[in-house]
């Protein structure tokens, strides 16, 4: 009787150097083996690829590749354009990390960027289109501020009633900039049903103050 080298498992054989009780298990140990052998080579050929691509990512050529790249989809993609104008406005936000990746933001949102921008689409003003939005004839505004919002961190509750979808609407652009980043009228808020995504502690503020029906201005 023979113990088989790879299962221990024992066996009867006529033959004196027979180590394997049989082919599979043979083809086993083979594979193990070989696998062990090149483990070594295959992992320094990753590490040093990886380096390779890191290395290409950081050459000048390849960065202008990658702007013009980005330039020409947001020019044609608007829901690419859409996520390119979220990450930057978060990004200039003190409160959210500035070194996320696009992953991590759309997990921090309340919202897919596909849903937002069917929201969007839906608030377009008579006469425009999407292709406006791709022009830079609309812009995405907030109807609550974002200034108005005190965001400890992104992803916090804050940070998604800022950014639900019905907080966001397409708006012409001359309108939009001569709105403000500070300025909003309650009624507007009454209008669009958004009293929950009013800012932490300014839902009764602004409700007593909208007895007046004036807009509010901090």
């Amino acid at each position: 009787m023979k113990i088989c080298k790879f299962c221990n498992n024992s066996f009867e054989s006529s033959q004196k150097n027979q180590k394997y009780c049989g082919a599979k298990c043979r083809e086993k140990q083979n594979g193990k083996w070989n696998y062990e052998r090149h483990k070594p080579a295959r992992l320094k050929y990753a590490r040093d690829h990886q380096e390779r691509a890191n290395e290409l990512n950081k050459t000048p050529k390849r960065r202008a590749h990658h702007a013009q790249y980005s330039k020409n989809r947001r020019a044609s993609d608007p829901i690419y354009k859409m996520k390119i104008n979220i990450i930057d406005r978060c990004r200039r936000d003190e409160s959210c990390n500035r070194q996320f990746s696009c992953k991590r933001l759309e997990d921090s949102l309340p919202h897919s960027y596909n849903d937002m921008w069917e929201k969007l689409v839906s608030t377009i003003p008579f006469g425009y289109s999407p292709k406006d939005y791709l022009n830079g004839t609309l812009e995405i505004d907030h109807i609550i501020p974002v200034s108005k919002y005190i965001i400890l961190e992104m992803g916090d509750n804050e940070f998604k009633k800022c950014w639900n979808k019905r907080n966001l609407r397409l708006v012409v652009k001359e309108k939009n900039r001569e709105r403000g980043h500070k300025i909003f009228n309650f009624e507007e808020v009454k209008e669009y049903q958004i009293e929950d995504l009013l800012p932490m502690g300014a839902d009764i503020i602004y409700k007593n103050l909208a007895v007046y029906n004036k807009s509010v201005v901090l």
